[in-house]
């Protein structure tokens, strides 16, 4: 039998705790080391880069692949629901309505 690898969060937040309990009991202050100068330059630093690869690379990404298809799906599923708050009658819909998506 296999045995199941169970992965939760909870377990993670756990072992958090126990290594600030660690680290506080060694005497390490983590409030004075986040707000050091250093930390704070790196944090701002990986912020950047962060939102740098979002705006310049995943969003133009999401926005050609991505977003069509949900703007698809979103168009037939509304047409579906029309369908249905109309009893199946589906003289209602545009009878031009092809399933092919048009981006405007």
């Amino acid at each position: 039998m296999k045995r199941i690898k169970e992965k939760g969060f909870v377990k993670y937040i756990i072992y958090f705790a126990i290594l600030v309990l660690i680290l506080s009991f060694f005497g390490f202050d983590i409030q004075k080391f986040m707000t050091s100068e250093i930390v704070q330059k790196n944090i701002n630093y990986i912020m950047d880069n962060v939102i740098d690869f979002w705006s310049n690379y995943f969003k133009p990404f999401f926005d050609m692949y991505f977003l069509p298809i949900v703007q698809w799906i979103n168009e037939n599923i509304i047409q579906v629901f029309i369908k249905i708050m109309n009893n199946g009658d589906f003289t209602v819909l545009n009878p031009g309505n092809n399933l092919i998506p048009q981006i405007n």
